[in-house]
């Protein structure tokens, strides 16, 4: 709420302020307080508190951006139209004012329990929880970065410039407002199905691979000549914004854990704000020298395959280099000479090691179970056993382990 509540003063005073300097300040918290603190603190607080349904959770989370985008941009071109631009922002202050309420309400009950956070605390690879300083020094970041801030800057670019897009090719600023609902409308689509995928699947594949659809649909504004070519390519880009929306917060989480996702987040967060920042300067510069914005969007769509390409290999490498040292780990593991502590020959029964009942593929695991127990004299390594009988070293790892836990083996 205190984001928020903050927001209120410097959307009305936008309203008011003629003076350069006080205009910059304005930008400057408007960015903090609603772009960057509002979604970063509901994403993560999402991120931390779910953890098998957390891709869902983040889609429908974000819901309510997407309504916006939906709704706001033609509401306040009528606003604009009819009270002029001041009002707008005035108006904007009073809606923000009217949703206090309804906030206290909503967040009156506690939502994160001091006594289940360390409990819902999820692990990211290797096992750990990484720290912002670890993340940024490790290279799967500095390749995630591109696909990081791609989409926000030449995105935040379109909307920016749809005015000057729609002149360039003849159209109305209502015909091309118009367009935006479908934005939505996809946006929202893939947000839902992308939060489904990566409750079933992960993140890894989806993150690199969700950039694909913009580098076709800057490709197809580029050279659309009708509406209709125009809200596919629209649609195409709103697929990758939505399901980036998903996938963005869920990636810290899985990947890096939940213990430091605020401060890890807050880098991702400053990325794509930084780049709404840059996209409409760099191709507002370039339509000054000449170039319209249709002209750059080959250029646009060629960034965002790089990015796609640097995001496969950063992400392919992280997850060689993960399962690398779990081999190294499981080497290490396999090295374990077990020995039977118990003098005479255990009863495998009381311990709940040997079936009652006989079932169709019971007998494996048991002879795999007493295989080892016949080997384990203390002279002989997991990885030895698993060649004298022929069976695969994870299946004996975890047979040792089980036998390990009801104290039979050392």
């Amino acid at each position: 709420i205190p984001s928020f509540v903050y927001l209120i003063p410097v959307v009305m005073l936008f309203g008011v302020g003629l003076t350069p300097g006080v205009v910059a300040i304005i930008i400057f918290a408007l960015r903090v307080s609603g772009q960057g603190m509002t979604t970063h603190i509901a994403s993560v607080s999402i991120g931390r508190w779910f953890v098998a349904t957390r891709g869902r959770a983040i889609s429908i989370s974000h819901l309510g951006y997407s309504l916006g985008e939906a709704i706001l941009p033609i509401s306040f071109v009528v606003i604009i139209g009819l009270y002029g631009w001041r009002f707008s922002w005035l108006f904007s202050s009073l809606l923000l004012l009217g949703a206090i309420p309804f906030l206290v309400f909503l967040l009156s009950k506690e939502r994160s329990p001091k006594s289940v956070i360390k409990e819902n605390d999820y692990y990211g690879l290797n096992g750990r929880h990484w720290t912002r300083r670890e993340a940024l020094y490790h290279p799967l970041f500095w390749f995630l970065f591109p696909a990081l801030l791609g989409p926000a800057a030449f995105s935040t670019a379109f909307f920016f410039l749809h005015v000057h897009y729609a002149e360039t090719k003849g159209w109305s600023h209502f015909e091309i407002v118009s367009l935006f609902p479908i934005f939505t409308i996809s946006s929202i689509i893939s947000m839902i199905i992308s939060g489904v995928i990566v409750d079933r699947f992960n993140t890894s594949k989806l993150m690199f691979l969700c950039l694909t659809p913009s580098i076709f649909g800057f490709l197809l504004l580029s050279f659309s000549g009708t509406l209709f070519i125009t809200a596919i390519g629209v649609s195409m880009i709103a697929i990758t914004s939505g399901a980036q929306n998903t996938l963005s917060s869920a990636f810290w989480a899985e990947f890096y854990g939940t213990k430091h996702l605020g401060s890890i987040k807050s880098i991702a967060t400053s990325t794509m704000v930084l780049g709404s920042a840059l996209g409409p300067g760099i191709t507002g510069f370039a339509i000054d020298q000449g170039f319209n914005f249709s002209t750059q969007m080959p250029w646009i769509s060629g960034y965002y395959a790089l990015a796609t390409i640097m995001a496969f290999i950063g992400i392919t490498n992280f997850l060689l280099e993960i399962k690398l040292m779990k081999k190294i780990i499981d080497q290490i593991e396999n090295s374990t000479f077990p020995k039977v502590k118990i003098f005479c020959e255990p009863n495998l029964g009381k311990r709940n090691l040997y079936p009652t009942l006989s079932k169709k593929g019971s007998y494996n695991n048991i002879k795999i179970r007493m295989d080892l127990l016949a080997y384990a004299d203390g002279s002989k390594s997991l990885d030895f056993i698993s060649s004298i009988i022929k069976k695969p070293i994870h299946k004996l790892t975890a047979e040792y382990k089980l036998l390990k836990s009801k104290g039979i083996e050392v």
